[in-house]
């Protein structure tokens, strides 16, 4: 017997459109970010890595903190205005600080 709906490809698609649901949510209409706040990411997993560029898309400041080093140097790629991880504070220049060193 074949299955559907969320049990197949679909599910996939659901849990992306929760994630930028999610994202959407929490920036625009909860924080209603906009040009001159800073926007701080505790994380940039599942829900963390789509609301950077929603923060970004707003005109906020982006701050991404995680303890997880791949994922932060994924948010200096995505455009993160600054990096904090558990190495220390990497600053404005996202990727090319962190990956320097600092």
């Amino acid at each position: 017997m074949r299955r559907g709906g969320l049990c197949g490809r679909g599910r996939l698609a659901c849990i992306l459109a929760d994630a930028v649901a999610t994202s959407f949510h929490a920036v625009v209409m909860r924080a209603q970010a906009r040009p001159g706040m800073i926007v701080a990411l505790a994380g940039v997993g599942g829900v963390g890595r789509p609301t950077l560029p929603m923060a970004r898309l707003t005109g906020a400041r982006t701050i991404a903190v995680d303890i997880n080093d791949a994922r932060l140097s994924l948010a200096g790629e995505l455009g993160a205005d600054e990096l904090a991880g558990v190495g220390g504070y990497y600053g404005a220049g996202g990727a090319g600080a962190h990956n320097a060193g600092g």
